[in-house]
């Protein structure tokens, strides 16, 4: 009795797996026909639009109301309103801050929304000691000062100049004195 060679037994085994790949795909595409023959017998009147109207009504509707945001945008009042609320620094955890919170809470309640509410929190940042200033120094090994941060930046423009300006500081850095070798 000859016993078939492994190339023969590799071929066996390839013919099987095709086979079973084949027969698997039939029963697949057999199974779906006749399980759904006609998807249209499965589905009510009352789910399918009349005609697509209701669907091209509903377009109509999103087109006007976007039609009517973009017809009360005013670049004026957009403008006012971003001069507003950048012409005060505004340090997190500050009176200004505090203010800016209730004005735009306001605004909204004047715009119409229904229930506005302001979540007090409680901001843990180190502030800037302005009569001990942070500033960063560039020192020689044996000498002073190469370099020198300055304590306030120079304005850019007249709305630049007031007095109430927070000067540079690193807000998440404790004070103290850090010194490197280079």
């Amino acid at each position: 009795m000859d016993f078939p060679t492994r190339k023969q037994q590799k071929r066996t085994i390839y013919l099987v797996l095709v086979a079973t790949g084949l027969v698997c795909l039939a029963l697949g595409v057999i199974i779906g026909w006749f399980s759904n023959n006609n998807p249209r017998e499965n589905i009510s009147p009352n789910d399918v639009p009349n005609n697509h109207f209701e669907h091209k009504q509903h377009l109509l509707q999103m087109e006007d109301s976007f039609q009517r945001i973009l017809n009360e945008l005013n670049k004026e009042n957009i403008r006012s309103n971003l001069k507003n609320y950048t012409s005060k620094q505004r340090l997190a955890g500050t009176q200004n801050v505090k203010d800016m919170v209730k004005y735009i809470a306001q605004q909204w309640r004047d715009n119409g929304l229904d229930k506005v509410e302001v979540t007090p929190y409680e901001v843990l940042m180190s502030y800037p000691n302005i009569t001990n200033p942070n500033r960063v120094e560039i020192v020689i090994a044996n000498g002073g000062p190469i370099f020198t941060s300055a304590f306030v930046e120079k304005a850019l423009d007249d709305d630049g100049n007031q007095s109430d300006i927070i000067p540079p500081y690193n807000s998440w850095a404790p004070a103290g004195v850090a010194e490197v070798p280079i």
